[in-house]
């Protein structure tokens, strides 16, 4: 334990694939992603928040402000950079795809288990009773 408060990341759009920093621009990558349809759709139900979001990534002092209202004694003196991660968020033709895709690959050999968007869900007891019955119900996995 090194007594720390880890607080964050945020989520938001990624510039390129594997993209840590907003920096980290590739366009080729970029542009396809924001022509998508369910893309477009996904940042016009979010943009405000997507917005903040960026801000807040941007200038110190407004997530600063934003922490203290869950830890009211934090100061700039305790802020030692931050970091970022990239999360992987499915959308469909109509936005963000909400629930868990499960999905047979190779035939009886192959099951694919997507949108996964949280290290919790992932440990899910019900998620993997869904994916055992899956794999049973499609004969994925028998000897």
């Amino acid at each position: 334990m090194r007594n720390e408060l880890l607080l964050g990341p945020n989520a938001t759009l990624a510039f390129q694939r594997e993209g840590y920093r907003y920096r980290n621009v590739n366009l080729r990558e970029l542009l396809p992603t924001l022509m998508h349809p369910g893309v477009q759709k996904a940042m016009a139900q979010h943009l405000v928040t997507g917005v903040k979001e960026m801000f807040r990534d941007f200038f110190v002092g407004a997530n600063l402000r934003r922490l203290q209202r869950y830890v009211p004694s934090l100061s700039h003196d305790h802020i030692d950079g931050w970091k970022s991660g990239v999360r992987a968020i499915a959308v469909n033709q109509n936005g963000i795809l909400d629930e868990f895709v499960i999905e047979e690959g190779v035939k009886g050999m192959v099951m694919n288990v997507r949108n996964a968007p949280s290290p919790a869900c992932t440990a899910s007891l019900r998620l993997a009773q869904e994916i055992v019955d899956y794999a049973e119900n499609y004969g994925i996995f028998r000897e």
